[in-house]
């Protein structure tokens, strides 16, 4: 199951706001409640690095595929908390920490058109 928890009103991926801790437990029970074990999430951004410690604390049956997204123009920036870097640090971080953490999903985000930057020789280059 995919999930990305900004589904009320005014709730944006882009948005500076985080989404409160109550509606993820809340949305993780509705998903745990279906049935589903996997979750694969959008990013750790905008405070969705807390779904894994709160899946593990309240759900230890879900297990979490992190995902880390890659086509932003501050691909390489460990200082912006967006960029492509900084997400594939904290979501190694949490790996090494939740035991619930099935794995990391980096760049399944991408689409045509979306504003690249060239990495030259950098260890992200992959296109």
């Amino acid at each position: 199951m995919n999930y990305g928890p900004f589904h009320r009103d005014g709730q944006r991926p882009d948005a500076a706001a985080e989404i409160p801790e109550g509606q993820i437990v809340e949305d993780l029970g509705a998903i745990a409640s279906a049935g589903f074990r996997y979750v694969r999430t959008y990013g750790v951004d905008n405070g969705l690095n807390r779904i894994v410690p709160l899946a593990h604390r309240h759900f230890p049956e879900l297990r979490i595929f992190i995902g880390v997204y890659v086509c932003g123009l501050s691909h390489d920036d460990p200082g912006n908390p967006r960029s492509t870097r900084a997400q594939l640090d904290e979501a190694l971080w949490l790996a090494n920490r939740y035991r619930n953490v099935a794995g990391i999903v980096v760049g399944n985000e991408c689409l045509p058109g979306e504003p690249r930057r060239a990495l030259g020789r950098s260890r992200w280059n992959s296109w």
